[in-house]
């Protein structure tokens, strides 16, 4: 059954490094495939971390380059 009106997915990444749970966020949580077409934002929030709040813009504003200096780094 599909909800009624706005919806959010979260997920949480307590024990991993940032860097990881924005990998994942960009490469690996998709909504399932009833919501695919709607879903448009990705949203990370890092309040009173602006390096968090840095790492998270590199990322979402290019995930290729994102991706391959963490695959380069031996991560993800």
């Amino acid at each position: 059954m599909r909800p009624n009106g706005h919806f959010a997915i979260s997920t949480w990444h307590n024990d991993e490094p940032l860097a990881d749970a924005l990998w994942y966020v960009l490469f690996n949580a998709f909504p399932a495939a009833t919501y695919f077409d709607e879903c448009r934002s990705t949203v990370a929030i890092a309040i009173g971390a602006p390096q968090w709040a840095a790492e998270a813009r590199a990322a979402f504003l290019d995930p290729k380059a994102f991706s391959a200096r963490l695959v380069g780094d031996g991560h993800a």
